[in-house]
């Protein structure tokens, strides 16, 4: 028995004739099924609604890029949420309509059509040279080639990039969502090139 249902029947017991302790009960367990849990460090967007973690809905905004925008920088400091925010487009760009019940975007969206979406995240892997950076690249590249097929006529990394684009484009049937989390990472973590400083 879930927890509403648990409140559900404890109500029914309860009335202006019952004891303190099945009102205090009642009351308790009325708390323990309200209070939602904070989502804090969390950046996945499917795991904080299927644990029914507190949300605040930024849904409206999703609809807003979706239907109103061409391609997106999202700028914003760090820590302000960008990574549960790009979780949220590739969940609603996957088509998981199950995940919005509730929320702004569940009545605004009325089609709710599945993308093939392809998520690079930066926050992982070490960036502080130029090999480190391509061979984390080549890394993401290889399972989005498991996952739509490789071109095998080259060995180039963006030739392969966008190779899997067309490919997921032709076989969906549909237009590629591409997302990059953490896109500020590798310049930021890099050491200012060797051969720069020794030019003059």
């Amino acid at each position: 028995m879930d927890g509403n249902m648990q409140v559900a029947v404890l109500f029914k017991q309860v009335s202006f004739k019952s004891n303190i302790f099945t009102i205090f009960a009642f009351v308790k367990l009325l708390i323990m099924t309200t209070i939602r849990k904070l989502p804090i460090g969390i950046q996945d967007f499917e795991y904080l609604r299927k644990e029914n973690f507190l949300y605040v809905d930024k849904t409206q905004y999703v609809y807003q890029l979706a239907h109103y925008g061409k391609p997106y920088f999202l700028g914003r400091p760090r820590r302000f949420g960008k990574s549960l925010f790009l979780s949220t487009l590739k969940v609603y760009f996957e088509g998981k309509k199950e995940l919005f019940e509730g929320l702004k975007i569940a009545e605004l969206e009325k089609e709710w059509t599945k993308y093939p979406v392809i998520y690079l995240d930066f926050n992982v892997g070490e960036f502080i040279t130029v090999e480190k950076f391509t061979e984390r690249l080549s890394v993401n590249v290889e399972k989005l080639e498991l996952l739509w097929g490789k071109n095998l006529e080259t060995n180039d990394i963006s030739s392969r990039f966008e190779a899997t684009i067309i490919n997921a484009c032709q076989q969906t049937g549909e237009k590629v969502v591409v997302l990059i989390d953490e896109y500020d990472k590798p310049p930021t973590l890099a050491p200012v090139c060797d051969y720069e400083c020794s030019e003059d």
